[in-house]
């Protein structure tokens, strides 16, 4: 009998004794906020211990701060809170799940780390940052532009391997099985109204051999709908400003003039996706009279912009389930009725998640809808999109060319897709694109014409990318074209064409470039010299970069790699037989090496860990 009443206290005291599981804890409680609008708070110190915290406003995370605080607040803005340090037994991690659009952050007055892309989880190690007892955590939040703030929870974490950090909450993430022809897919962005003189759906498909020619094989085509006419920016106005969603634009064509365009694309085995504006409507959309329940509206009861400077536009509002209903209706109408293959989904960010999950399920039920979001965070591919932007590699790119950061800076962003996207995410790779053109001109204008051509090659033979060509960027163009006017395409330069078909005939002709996985390979000069193999089976690519505006000459390191190469620009066999090359390159003068009589490469002896896109599964 002793024995049975022995035997709860024994259990209570082996719970006890038992080592406690470390939690992960969400930092909820008493934020304080603070605007920075001129930008003052770094060189003032703010971020500093003895910053006064009790006269600040008090604000919720997660939350977009325009719904915490009722206005709208844009630029930079700081986020305080004090916290408990948790005395994990391993090490601690700061957990952030969305800052919106870029972060810098410091414990007890210290710098943790940065981030920038919005809607991306990041993890920064502040084990050696912590004291005991209270602690205080500073985030300075930049905002670019529309909804922003610390969007996302923040919490601490323990970890045990530097490699936990890395794996952000949508690793494992299922994403749906991509069609044939997604395996190879060349993107081709297409201003109906600037592509020709004509600006119509009918001189596209006249000029339809141009493009299965250039080597691409999905069209893009701009908004189609007819744009509103309230409020109206230049003489033709916004095409993002959609006043009917069922409608095409009659500056383009009729409704059979599109349905004739598409058949024509679908005939030349290509593929075509529509521009969805899925987060606002026109001023004079009918929808306003018919539902002006379906959109956001301030304080006065007034209808919202989506953003400042776009008064012709108004902000839908997904609290509503028939707004939802409606939009996936309209998006089977265009599949079903009008045979797209797919939408480039416009500021995807601005929509639900979940909209986008239900969408992409109802849409499944009458074919495989590639779905593009223009979108950088891991969570758009996790609901069921098949491509999100690679916007942090075009920025990289950019800051190399003009000096403001080396080509190592692409390798970060590289292992953060690893690690933080799921698994076979495809990121779209681009140098320009309408968002890009309109303030800044072509590739050629930002970048300059031989950087502009390396970071070209580069966005064909990445790991997880698709390519995407600007209309106008195969023959040269270098205006910014107008965005509210008539403004067609001028091209300068026919080399160009050839340029980028040579770059889709590489690219179709190895699947190293669209399936294999990346192998990092070091130089003299790692700050200069950007190489890399790619490889699935027996296929593989060579890409060698001299990614600066400084002449290389020095050797990379090829111990593994053995044969004859043959540089596929320049129509050159080259023997690699020692374990270093010596090379001369201009400055960014890029190669491309392919097979001619390779040899296997001995991965395991590889001095830089692989890294970039996993081996890929089968899909249909």
């Amino acid at each position: 009998m002793l024995r049975r009443y022995l035997i709860v206290p024994i259990l209570l005291l082996l719970l006890h004794c038992s080592p406690q599981v470390d939690q992960p804890i969400q930092l909820t409680d008493n934020w304080r906020f603070r605007i920075d609008p001129q930008g003052i708070g770094e060189s003032e110190g703010w971020y500093r211990p003895g910053t006064d915290l009790e006269s600040l406003d008090t604000i919720s995370v997660p939350a977009n701060r325009e719904d915490a605080l009722k206005r709208e607040v844009d630029g930079k803005a700081w986020y305080f809170i004090e916290f408990k340090n948790p005395g994990y037994r391993n090490s601690t991690a700061l957990v952030i799940d969305s800052a919106d659009d870029a972060a810098h952050v410091w414990v007890n007055g210290k710098p943790a780390g940065e981030h920038e892309g919005a809607g991306q989880q990041f993890r920064l190690d502040v084990t050696n940052l912590l004291q005991p007892g209270k602690n205080r955590l500073a985030i300075l939040v930049e905002d670019f532009g529309g909804f922003g703030g610390l969007s996302g929870a923040v919490y601490l974490m323990p970890f045990e391997a530097p490699e936990e950090l890395l794996k952000g909450k949508h690793y494992d993430a299922p994403v749906p099985e991509a069609p044939g022809w997604l395996k190879k897919a060349i993107v081709y962005e297409l201003n109906t109204r600037q592509f020709s003189r004509e600006g119509s759906f009918k001189a596209i498909e006249e000029r339809l051999s141009e493009l299965t020619d250039l080597g691409i094989d999905i069209i893009w085509l701009m908004p189609i709908h007819p744009i509103g006419e309230k409020n109206r920016q230049g003489s033709l106005g916004n095409p993002y400003s959609v006043k009917d969603y069922y409608a095409v634009n009659p500056e383009f064509g009729t409704p059979d003039d599109f349905k004739s365009l598409v058949q024509k694309i679908h005939s030349e085995n290509l593929h075509v996706i529509i521009d969805l504006v899925a987060s606002h409507t026109a001023r004079d959309n009918a929808l306003i009279a018919e539902h002006p329940d379906w959109y956001r509206k301030n304080e006065s009861g007034e209808i919202v912009s989506p953003e400042s400077g776009s008064r012709e536009m108004a902000q839908l509002d997904y609290a509503n389930p028939e707004l939802w209903q409606y939009m996936i209706e309209m998006m089977a109408y265009w599949v079903r009725d009008m045979e797209i293959d797919g939408f480039h989904c416009s500021n995807a960010s601005a929509v639900p998640l979940e909209f986008w999950r239900k969408a992409r399920g109802e849409l499944s039920k009458i074919k495989h809808v590639l779905m593009v979001a223009q979108a950088e965070a891991p969570e758009f591919n996790a609901v069921g999109f098949d491509m999100t932007y690679g916007g942090d590699i075009y920025r990289k790119m950019n800051d190399i060319a003009q000096g403001k950061a080396t080509p190592k800076a692409i390798d970060e962003s590289l292992l953060n897709e690893r690690y933080t996207y799921p698994e076979n995410s495809l990121r779209l790779r681009y140098t320009s694109g309408h968002d890009e053109n309109a303030p800044l001109g072509n590739a050629i204008s930002s970048m300059g014409k031989d950087a502009a051509q390396a970071a070209a090659v580069l966005t064909f033979t990445l790991p997880m990318g698709r390519p995407l060509i600007y209309n106008g960027q195969e023959c040269g163009n270098l205006k910014a074209l107008d965005a509210f006017e008539k403004d067609p395409i001028e091209c300068s330069d026919s080399a160009y064409r050839e340029f980028y078909q040579r770059l889709c005939r590489l690219y179709y002709g190895h699947d190293a470039l669209s399936q294999g996985e990346m192998i990092k390979l070091e130089s003299s000069n790692d700050d200069q010299l950007y190489a890399f193999v790619r490889e699935v089976n027996w296929d593989r690519v060579l890409i060698i970069i001299n990614f600066s505006d400084k002449p290389f000459d020095g050797f990379l390191m090829l111990e593994n790699l053995d044969g004859i190469m043959q540089d596929y620009f320049r129509r050159i066999n080259l023997r690699v037989s020692s374990s270093k090359k010596m090379l001369k390159l201009n400055p960014w003068e890029y190669r491309v090496y392919i097979e001619a009589e390779f040899k296997q490469i001995k991965k395991q002896s590889v001095t830089i860990p692989v890294h970039g896109q996993r081996q890929p599964g089968t899909k249909n």
